[in-house]
């Protein structure tokens, strides 16, 4: 548990001007887009949006200063398993996600038009899924094919046939079956990357 601890910190440390901007930058993004709240259930989809591409944006930033060779070596060589050190990257795109996830709610609150409390599930499993894709891209490849990836799950709801504004979503088609759902699915999807990434480290090595 200690050592888990420390490679939390030993990311938050080390990456610490990297999360104040972001930090600063998408609070400021989620309470101005808190002024689109209130239109018919469109504050649903502003908030999974806006959290959601938080989480993203978050959840990889801490591999940044691990890419470099003697980095990756120096972490190589410290007394704790590569599988603790794929659990901090979690914990920490986790606490990220949770953190900006209940910054979108108070906004919604503000805003006098509230999202369910149990959409925050979502966010956090949108963080999972980024970091699982980023984390094995990382490893078997590169950082630059690792944002690749997650700048791709970003670009997804752009794709989609229908502009953001165009999409409703109501409170009670949120329910908590759906939401429960979506996270299991995150986390089957992080189990099997996870696993892959391990036995690309192993290989490596």
């Amino acid at each position: 548990m200690k050592k888990l601890l420390a490679l939390i910190i030993k990311d938050i440390t080390f990456n610490r001007r990297n999360f104040i901007i972001t930090f600063i930058v998408i609070t400021a993004l989620i309470f101005i887009n808190a002024s689109e709240y209130g239109d018919g259930g469109n504050n649903i989809v502003n908030y999974l949006f806006c959290c959601g591409a938080a989480s993203i944006i978050a959840a990889p930033s801490s591999f940044g200063i691990e890419d470099d060779k003697s980095t990756r070596s120096f972490l190589s060589g410290l007394p704790v398993s590569q599988f603790l050190i794929i659990i901090s990257k979690y914990i920490l795109a986790i606490i990220a996600s949770l953190i900006f996830s209940i910054l979108g709610l108070l906004a919604s609150f503000i805003a006098n038009d509230p999202v369910p409390p149990i959409c925050i599930l979502i966010p956090i499993s949108i963080s999972i899924i980024v970091v699982s894709i980023h984390m094995f891209a990382f490893y078997k490849w590169d950082m630059n094919v690792a944002i690749f990836a997650s700048c791709s799950v970003i670009v997804l709801p752009l794709l989609l046939p229908k502009k953001l504004d165009e999409i409703v979503i109501q409170n009670d088609e949120i329910t908590p079956a759906l939401v429960i759902t979506i996270f299991i699915i995150s986390l089957a999807v992080a189990t099997l990357l996870s696993t892959i990434t391990m036995k690309v480290i192993l290989k490596r090595r």
